[in-house]
């Protein structure tokens, strides 16, 4: 018997998702039998389901249209861009027919089973006559899990998870001729299977009572083997029993495809560990900095010159933990605001362009100054939370002068800058600042202890720091605001902080 539906080649495997219905590549390639197993049923299915076929077809494109929509600008935990092809197809009346002849031959073969007695129980036996194939090309964990949790956002709980077919090779029977032992897995995917609800219903597609997906996860490399493959294994309607070496040769190459796709998967991983994996610790960030292409580049001698002395390690220090605060704590955020001083040609004309936003300027030492830039860029805006206690108030301001005198060079090169007449403050400012900058009552202060006779002053220290927050131009603002996220020039307990805090009273204003 050979049917009455045309012949159709298609691009997705006809092999289930539970090992239990699938015969296995060894058996499959034996199966040539089929011919027999139809039936008066099996024929008013498929003529049923010829149809219908548009229907099927217009219901896989829907699906594949809300998997695409939520693709865009997907990330995965690792902040990684999903890389994927989304295809979708109704199966052909060809490939309906001859799995249900192999199905109903399959269920004859199983104790206490009988061959279809019925459409409706073919329908229910049937569940991927509409399918999606979701195509990782950097098949690791991380994209995997991002594109199960997209499916769940659109299907929510209807959606059922199945496992990859494991296709286990079969042993040879004794005395048995011409049977080939496979030695790697066959096509392996992650399947998903779920109702399409009426609420996805448009005008291309027109809600119908059991509609239903199936989705396949899978690499890449397994999409193209299962192209090349399926076929030959999966069509012996068409090409008749595979050669032995034909399965040998698609045997090897699907091995080759596993490899590649643990190789793949271990390149990402890579990939990612270098670019945007979160550093834990300073010395991840140090590495970084000194394997960093972009600090290094050829000069006219085609010398290499490095920009690393552009990073002490106070610099690198601050700059690490402020690029936590802000979670750019990463090779590719630290990257590109590097690419976008202009390392490594020219930033020395990029990071004084930066500098130059700040009235006054401040000759910022040469070896903190892209630390400054970076933290200038990546700056958030202030929160205007609720007002600290005077301890913290009293902390904060101190580590906002101890950072200003870092980045200058020393308290001499402070004490300058605040001095000059831009940097406007009144004579009670200052009588604040001055309790900040040298007052005995400081550590006291800072351990919690009541000095409330110091409030008045610190408040009014307090309120000129805030006056300098608010203005993009100061850079004593800018301090504040980054002494305000906890961001200090170097982990201080109080003692020292008061005893590295070295500028000095303020002289009252002109």
């Amino acid at each position: 018997m050979t049917g009455k539906f045309g012949e159709q080649s298609f691009y997705l495997p006809e092999r289930t998702s539970d090992s239990s219905e699938d015969p296995g590549f060894a058996q499959l390639v034996q199966r040539v039998e089929t011919w027999d197993d139809s039936s008066d049923v099996i024929d008013e299915f498929v003529e049923g389901y010829s149809k219908q076929r548009e229907h099927w077809e217009a219901c896989a494109e829907r699906a594949k249209s809300l998997i695409e929509e939520k693709l865009v600008d997907a990330r995965d935990v690792n902040k990684e861009e999903i890389l994927a092809k989304v295809t979708s197809r109704a199966k052909e009346n060809r490939s309906v027919f001859e799995k249900l002849k192999l199905r109903n031959w399959q269920r004859k073969e199983e104790e206490g089973k009988k061959a279809y007695q019925s459409v409706a129980e073919i329908n229910d036996d049937l569940v991927d006559l509409a399918g999606v194939r979701v195509v990782l090309y950097t098949p690791n964990q991380a994209q995997r899990q991002k594109v199960k949790e997209i499916l769940i956002d659109i299907w929510g709980t209807t959606i059922d998870e199945k496992p990859h077919v494991d296709s286990r090779p079969m042993k040879k029977k004794d005395g048995a001729r011409n049977i080939y032992v496979q030695r790697h897995l066959g096509y392996q995917a992650d399947h998903y299977r779920t109702p399409m609800p009426e609420k996805y219903a448009t005008r291309g597609y027109r809600y119908s009572r059991g509609d239903r997906i199936e989705i396949q996860v899978v690499s890449a490399l397994g999409h193209a083997w299962a192209e090349a493959g399926h076929d030959v294994l999966y069509k012996t309607h068409a090409y008749g029993r595979p050669t032995i070496a034909e399965q040998r040769i698609l045997d090897a190459l699907n091995g080759l495809i596993v490899s590649g796709d643990l190789l793949l998967e271990q390149f990402r991983e890579s990939v990612t560990k270098r670019t945007v994996e979160p550093w834990e610790h300073v010395d991840q960030f140090n590495n970084f900095l000194r394997q960093s292409d972009i600090l290094e580049r050829n000069d006219t001698d085609n010398n290499t010159v490095t920009h690393w002395e552009h990073f002490s390690p106070p610099a690198a220090d601050i700059l690490f933990r402020f690029l936590k605060k802000v979670d750019k704590n990463f090779g590719l955020a630290v990257r590109n605001e590097l690419k976008d001083l202009q390392y490594p040609l020219a930033p020395e004309t990029k990071l004084q362009e930066r500098l130059r936003r700040f009235r006054p300027i401040i000759p910022i030492n040469s070896q903190f100054l892209t630390t400054f830039c970076i933290i200038e860029h990546l700056l958030p805006e202030r929160q205007l939370n609720e007002k600290p206690d005077l301890a913290r108030q009293c902390r904060i301001m101190m580590d906002a002068f101890i950072l200003l005198q870092t980045f200058a060079g020393g308290p001499e090169a402070a004490v300058i800058y605040l001095n000059n007449p831009k940097v406007n403050r009144t004579d009670t400012e200052t009588t604040g600042l001055n309790a900040v900058l040298g007052d005995s009552q400081r550590e006291r202060c800072l351990a919690g202890a009541d000095v409330s006779f110091l409030e008045e002053k610190l408040q009014s220290a307090w309120a000129w720091f805030e006056k300098q927050a608010s203005n993009p131009k100061s850079i004593c603002g800018l301090l504040f605001r980054l002494a305000e996220m906890d961001v200090p020039a170097q982990e201080l307990d109080n003692p020292r902080r008061v005893n590295d805090l070295a500028i000095g009273a303020l002289p009252r204003v002109r």
